[in-house]
């Protein structure tokens, strides 16, 4: 047990007490919160410890303690203004290795401390974090075509499997934990990057049905004009709207046919300020274009950290459907042809559905951004 704040609370009473929420802790939380009061006079000392009830490992930790460690975290709660006073402490996942897609696990805290009722104990069951392809997948209501997590390689875990498996060129794939809901990155070297594979079917990728494209990337310096993140097939009849690029403009936007994403050019959704892509170093931008073939409509939607949680920015055109037939090799991220931006590409995917502000929201809001 750590070591306590010394005070004199015998005669006290003290009585420290606490309220927990939430104990139920989803895939997109990353904290929660424990209310501890102290009903007394004196200082009042709690110490937190944690044990596993489901496996050997435990998975909360404590933050902006006193004293002791993240795993042994020790609050004292003054009794200024009181009583009673109140402190809010804040746990959050120390670890990442519940298995994704499994079961819950369950944790228990023991609060322990120096006058009055405590120790007692908070049960906590704890889902594994989520990632963004089970976000989309929930959001949208389906299951990829075409997906890539970065995790390391640059596998497809859309349904049309290992066919469109990346090889990359000047590109690194590795693990990453940047946000709670990526497992991997794609780094785009600012020359000539890419990956892709040899000659798929074009009709898995163009606008010939109701499809949607989404492209998660984070700027890892500024960004000038003409450089590229991602293609979606080479040759200007086959790419899809996912061809990501700074115009000479310097806004972000796509090429085939070619519309620039800025404040100037979009309306917010559900309401407030639009908002552009963000060119500047660290920024995290997504975007995601949805056709639907019955009214030729794209449906362009997206969102940079320069606009609030709770919403995102949209501009919808009529855009003419595609309809090339045989092979093109398909370019998951960067360009053959053009220096690619500096960024880290978080996800790429494909789902054949027509995608809604509303559910391109709803995912938005379970990755918290």
């Amino acid at each position: 047990m750590g070591f306590f704040y010394k005070a004199s609370v015998a005669s006290e009473a003290n009585d420290p007490s606490y309220d927990a929420s939430p104990v139920s802790i989803d895939g997109s939380t990353l904290t929660t919160n424990i209310t501890l009061t102290n009903n007394g006079t004196t200082p009042v000392a709690v110490e937190l410890s944690f044990s596993s009830l489901t496996s050997g490992e435990t998975y909360l930790r404590g933050t902006g303690f006193d004293q002791g460690t993240d795993v042994s975290p020790t609050y004292v709660i003054d009794p200024t203004g009181g009583p009673p006073t109140s402190r809010v402490i804040t746990l959050e996942r120390g670890a990442r290795t519940i298995t994704e897609g499994g079961p819950d696990v369950t944790e228990e805290v023991t609060l322990t401390s120096n006058a009055g009722v405590l120790p007692n104990t908070i049960t906590y069951a704890i889902t594994p974090l989520i990632s963004v392809g089970d976000a989309a997948r929930t959001a949208f209501g389906l299951t990829p075509t075409i997906e890539y997590l970065f995790n390391g390689d640059g596998d497809n875990s859309g349904s049309l499997g290992s066919n469109y498996d990346l090889t990359a060129t000047n590109t690194t794939f590795a693990a990453s934990s940047d946000y709670f809901w990526v497992r991997g990155s794609a780094t785009l070297a600012g020359i000539t990057s890419y990956a892709r594979v040899l000659s798929q079917d074009r009709e898995d990728f163009q606008r010939n049905t109701d499809r949607t494209w989404i492209t998660i990337w984070k700027n890892s310096v500024t960004v000038s004009s003409g450089l590229y993140v991602s293609v979606h097939g080479r040759g200007s009849d086959a790419n899809g709207p996912g061809w990501v690029r700074v115009h000479s403009s310097g806004f972000w936007g796509v090429q085939s046919p070619t519309y620039e994403f800025n404040s100037a050019n979009g309306t917010a959704y559900p309401s407030g300020t639009a908002t552009g892509l963000d060119n500047d170093s660290g920024d995290l931008n997504i975007l995601c274009s949805s056709y639907d073939l019955s009214t030729t409509t794209m449906r362009y939607m997206y969102k940079s950290v320069n606009q609030a949680a709770g919403g995102h920015t949209f501009r919808s055109e009529t855009v003419a459907a595609q309809t090339d037939t045989g092979t093109r090799d398909y370019y998951g991220v960067g360009s053959p042809d053009n220096n690619t931006a500096q960024c880290e590409v978080y996800y790429q995917a494909i789902f054949d559905k027509a995608v809604s502000s509303a559910e391109f929201q709803s995912l938005l809001d379970d990755l918290g951004v």
